[in-house]
């Protein structure tokens, strides 16, 4: 309940849906803010609505109504979900309230990660990692372990110290035990450009691995609306060049059966 002041001003608690004297006020402001959170991680990984469907097993409509915070067929248990579908924790701490005379809260606090922040503070997303870096923080790693298949990040912490040492990549597969392919390959892709040239560094390695590794990712076609139009014109044959020249549309084969072509006739 709001509460007044000596002016006559009614000052505003931190549930405005208590002040709006609503049913289950705590249970909606639990809602909002567990929306506001969700909300803001598929917007600063700018995934579309079908994207963000995939990611968190729902259907498009549903999405759009979290989008719009119509949060009456989602409950805190389904919201909570989504968060920990989208790689985030989420703690339940149960203590005494700061006075005694006070009545019990739900209070739901998120914690944004470095890209998400800068986004919000109007900043590009490259800057919140710099800045986290500045102020003594250090990037998050993934400490489970992988197959021998893939590169480890102490794997890649040995690789950037071979290639700061100078030997050739022939040297560093010779005592990586690794195929040449897999460590030319982990220099090009993986390797940080600051600067505008190549270098290996462990984190961004490791970075740009668990990045790349992320599903399920969206088709290049749901992303790209003009690619889609593209795509769909040249089956349809309505495509043209810059001459504005029709482009025939590819000669598809009529399918026909093994089974069918191999069989007798009788």
């Amino acid at each position: 309940m709001p509460v007044k002041s000596r002016n006559g001003i009614e000052v505003s608690s931190d549930n405005v849906f208590s002040d709006l004297e609503l049913l289950h006020a705590d249970e909606l402001d639990t809602k909002m803010r567990l929306a506001v959170a969700i909300n803001r991680l598929l917007d600063g990984r700018r995934l579309t609505q079908a994207a963000a469907a995939t990611k968190l097993h729902i259907n498009q409509p549903k999405v759009s109504a979290l989008k719009h915070y119509k949060l009456d067929r989602f409950s805190v248990e389904r919201l909570m979900k989504f968060l920990t579908a989208l790689a985030r924790d989420v703690e339940i701490r149960i203590r005494e309230p700061k006075r005694h005379d006070w009545p019990g809260r739900i209070l739901v606090q998120a914690e944004a990660a470095s890209e998400e922040a800068a986004l919000s503070s109007g900043a590009s997303q490259p800057l919140g990692p710099r800045w986290f870096r500045v102020a003594g923080g250090i990037a998050p790693l993934s400490l489970v372990e992988l197959s021998d298949r893939y590169l480890s990040y102490a794997d890649r912490e040995e690789l950037a110290h071979l290639k700061a040492r100078g030997p050739g990549v022939r040297e560093i597969v010779r005592r990586m035990r690794r195929s040449q392919s897999t460590v030319s390959r982990e220099l090009q892709r993986n390797a940080a450009t600051r600067g505008g040239a190549l270098s290996s560094r462990a984190t961004v390695a490791q970075w740009q691995a668990e990045h790349a590794a992320e599903r399920p990712k969206a088709a290049k076609l749901a992303e790209n609306a003009r690619l889609c139009a593209y795509v769909q014109e040249r089956l349809a044959g309505a495509a043209t060049d810059g001459r504005n020249s029709s482009i025939p549309s590819p000669d598809v084969p009529s399918y026909r059966s093994e089974v069918r072509a191999n069989r007798p006739t009788q």
